[in-house]
């Protein structure tokens, strides 16, 4: 298949994906499910967001994108593999929240004439809640962890030191990438900066092949989880296209 047929390709298992997500049931005061279909849901919509990039080959933003589809991906795999991961997850993000406060109150100590104001909220009072409720959940056995350590707890180590640290490196302003995006070889060393610039249909491949991949393997967590009746066809459907996409 050329790059437009992989790309109607992926926008047909894309839509097999959102109609059979529509069908998920779940127990909206469970936190396990609660967590898992909004991680799920994220990588739905990333997803629908790479297409629109792809079809318009607006390319730059993809590996963003793909990249975040990852992240979600390994937190789900997380989520369902442990019903309490949601707590982990939480104390990533009050750590997180503890130090974007701190670092705004640091600023206003050493910058009187520019301070940063977020009315209405109290910077010490919001630092002082997020840092006892981060500590209450570290009593409970539940820590911040790096990226690496998601991947990790979610066995794909593999992924981490190969895909997603070519994603991230794809994503970075380095020399390179900049080069890479926006500089087009002209007549002897010359050159001219370019928006826009096309990429290789391979690249094109290997991200259509990301997007299909996650959306695949994200909706099978899913359904083996909350799936009901009845949907069987549709995820053998979607696994079909997937091959499809692999091997045509």
């Amino acid at each position: 298949m050329n790059k437009i047929e992989n790309i109607n390709k992926l926008q047909e298992l894309y839509d097999e994906v959102e109609k059979l997500t529509g069908t998920v049931r779940f127990d909206k005061t469970n936190s396990q499910h609660f967590m898992a279909i909004l991680l799920h849901s994220s990588i739905v919509e990333l997803a629908s967001s790479c297409i629109v990039l792809l079809e318009t080959e607006r390319y730059t933003a993809v590996s963003v994108l793909v990249r975040s589809i990852l992240e979600a991906f390994v937190d789900l795999v997380n989520v369902i593999k442990d019903p309490n991961y949601h707590n982990v997850i939480h104390a990533n993000f009050l750590k997180k929240k503890g130090e974007y406060f701190e670092s705004i109150i640091k600023w206003n100590a050493n910058n009187p004439d520019a301070q940063i104001t977020v009315p209405p909220l109290n910077f010490d009072q919001e630092l002082r809640e997020s840092k006892d409720e981060l500590k209450k959940l570290k009593i409970l056995g539940f820590e911040p962890n790096s990226i690496k350590k998601r991947f990790e707890v979610a066995g794909m180590t593999h992924q981490y030191i190969k895909r997603y640290a070519e994603l991230c490196h794809a994503s970075h302003n380095s020399l390179s990438i900049l080069e890479a995006r926006h500089c087009e070889e002209a007549q002897g060393d010359d050159f001219s900066i370019t928006l826009f610039k096309k990429i290789p249909d391979r690249e094109v491949g290997f991200y259509t092949l990301d997007i299909a991949e996650y959306l695949t393997k994200s909706m099978a967590e899913i359904w083996t989880f909350r799936g009901s009746k009845g949907g069987n066809t549709a995820m053998e459907r979607i696994r079909s296209l997937f091959k499809s996409l692999i091997y045509d």
